[in-house]
């Protein structure tokens, strides 16, 4: 876990890598949530990927979401059984989002972001999950 410090008032960029276990993703949805965001220190205001269109998050109750369609990540893979888990792999396909937030008021509290495929509705849709691993998409929790 990491622990970020802005200044009231000031603009802060977030960035996260973000990789791919599960099958291909065109497109993407980016939520933000947590007490940080639901008790008003943070603002979400926009994310982008590298080379890609700055998209504004919409905030609907604790949590604020915006989709990237134009953010693509290919099929990730898993280790076939007769290599087991010594067995060195390549990195997981990867790509790195930024998010731009404003820090509203001082405090210290939990923001959570998460990424999923893009039309999927967030932890709960679980036609993404093949039950070979614990999630074929992860989130990132860190404190401000």
């Amino acid at each position: 876990m990491r622990r970020g410090k802005a200044r009231v008032g000031a603009e802060a960029v977030l960035r996260v890598r973000v990789e791919n276990c599960g099958g291909p993703a065109r497109g993407l949805y980016v939520e933000i949530g947590g007490a940080a965001l639901a008790d008003g220190m943070v603002r979400a205001l926009a994310v982008a990927i590298e080379g890609g269109a700055v998209v504004a998050f919409t905030r609907k109750e604790a949590v604020a979401r915006a989709e990237l369609p134009e953010a693509v990540l290919e099929a990730g893979f898993m280790p076939a059984a007769s290599e087991g888990a010594s067995a060195a792999l390549p990195p997981q396909p990867a790509i790195v989002i930024a998010l731009r937030v404003r820090a509203e008021r001082a405090g210290q509290g939990l923001l959570s972001v998460r990424v999923g495929p893009r039309g999927a509705t967030g932890r709960r849709d679980r036609r993404w999950w093949d039950g070979r691993s614990p999630s074929r998409w992860g989130e990132s929790h860190t404190a401000v």
